[in-house]
């Protein structure tokens, strides 16, 4: 199977002007979620190789995607409310990761650390 990114054009038709920026933050998207790499439907966001978030429609409010930022591998994900695409899913996930990560936790950046912009590694 090959990988098809979608274009900033592609991001904002399926989830908004917002996530039209996503790739200029030098991210990636494709279509498909960890659980279901095939779906059509869904969005999966990258950093190269590495997974920060995905997409995935709300049940409970029809039309709408619930974003959940990935912090730890084999972890579902911190749901985002309905609606809501963060502007900078590395930042996203940088915050949830301080929130959420025990201190001693591999992942969880420094205290205090803040990312700036993408070139800073989360």
């Amino acid at each position: 199977m090959t990988t098809t990114f979608l274009t900033a054009a592609e991001l904002d038709e399926l989830l908004g002007p917002g996530a039209a920026d996503w790739p200029g933050l030098g991210l990636t998207v494709v279509r498909g979620t960890p659980a279901e790499p095939e779906s059509l439907s869904e969005v999966t966001v990258r950093k190269g190789e590495e997974i920060v978030g995905f997409t995935e429609q709300s049940t409970a409010y029809k039309g709408l995607r619930i974003y959940q930022a990935l912090i730890t591998t084999g972890h579902r994900g911190v749901p985002f409310p309905a609606g809501f695409l963060p502007p900078d899913p590395l930042r996203a996930r940088h915050n949830e990761r301080l929130r959420w990560l025990p201190e001693d936790h591999p992942d969880r950046p420094a205290e205090g650390t803040v990312r700036q912009n993408a070139h800073i590694e989360a």
